[in-house]
């Protein structure tokens, strides 16, 4: 990992300045069904509701549909027997208000179970993912998120160590499956699966960094559950206060038992890693009370925020105006 001072700042501005487009928007959300759901779909869209004869998936649930729709796509997916969960779970992809609106539709009643939030962050070229990679791991601070700190994946070695797995920095909840995260992809024409299904892009194809916010039902915004019914999430996702609640870019400052901004971050990830902010926080809190009081915004990162910001506020009005639109 790189630790000196000027390499890091040096590369953190590169990194930035090769960001060339900040795209949020909505992407996954499933919703816990009631009744006979799944049978209305299939009623409505007849033989373009493609069942799956292969199960797929893992754990309570196995995937046994997928409907192509003039809407959008629409998975799935059954519980196994005995499973302590509902018995169908319908999951969307590149979920837009015209979907949302049709499942309302079907189902008025369906309740939204969860929901990723994700920001696209688009770069010149492939050589700049890992260097935008490294610097949002370095810089990120999830306030609501004291878990896990994971970094899954291989390092960038050369152009010739393909095919690897994209690296992946995940941070969990204190309890709960769901996850923050950032990592490494390319357009979706261009995904390959490996062997055991997990999706992966070669080198050459990677030209993004996606952070990506999952919520579930539980998830609060100024004492408000984010996720309710599937018509109120259509009058309004929140894409821009769910971002800036969730994604911070933090510093220490007023200690000299911290590092600076530029220091070397020696703190370890739980998979072992340094350079990583996450991390470096929860060990703060051996070191000093309440490192909470010497945060401040990281100064590198500020202007990259703000862009991130904006582009979830532009993802919340272009999702208004796909709400206004007539129905076909």
């Amino acid at each position: 990992m790189i630790r000196n001072s000027r390499i890091v700042r040096r590369l953190t501005k590169r990194a930035l300045s090769k960001v060339a487009e900040v795209n949020a928007h909505v992407h996954r959300v499933s919703f816990s069904a009631p009744g006979d759901v799944d049978q209305q779909l299939f009623r409505i869209f007849g033989e373009k509701a493609h069942k799956v004869e292969q199960d797929i998936g893992s754990g309570w649930y196995r995937c046994k549909a997928v409907i192509h729709s003039y809407y959008g796509r629409l998975v799935l997916f059954y519980g196994q027997p005995f499973a302590p969960m509902p018995n169908v779970v319908i999951q969307t992809a590149d979920t837009s208000p015209r979907l949302m609106r049709f499942i309302g539709n079907v189902a008025p009643d369906i309740l939204v179970s969860s929901a990723e939030f994700a920001v696209d962050l688009v770069v010149r070229d492939p050589e700049s993912v890992a260097d935008l990679f490294y610097a949002i791991r370095r810089n990120a601070y999830f306030p609501r998120w004291r878990g896990e700190i994971l970094l899954l994946g291989d390092s960038f070695s050369g152009w010739g160590d393909v095919p690897q797995l994209n690296r992946v920095y995940k941070v969990r909840p204190v309890s709960g499956s769901r996850a923050i995260k950032a990592y490494e992809r390319g357009p979706d024409r261009l995904r390959r699966k490996a062997v055991d299904g997990t999706p992966f892009w070669f080198r050459e194809h990677l030209d993004r960094v996606r952070i990506e916010v999952t919520l579930g039902r539980t998830d609060m915004i100024d004492g408000k559950r984010v996720l309710g019914g599937v018509n109120d999430f259509l009058a309004t996702p929140k894409i821009r206060d769910v971002i800036a609640r969730n994604v911070h870019f933090k510093r220490f400052e007023g200690s000299r038992l911290l590092p600076g901004e530029f220091g070397s971050y020696k703190a370890l990830d739980d998979s072992g890693y340094d350079q990583c902010f996450q991390a470096e926080y929860r060990e703060a809190k051996e070191l000093v009370q309440n490192p909470s009081q010497y945060l401040r915004e990281a100064s590198c990162m500020t202007g990259f925020r703000q862009r991130l910001l904006v582009a979830a506020e532009t993802a919340d009005w272009e999702w208004r105006e796909g709400v206004a639109e007539p129905v076909e």
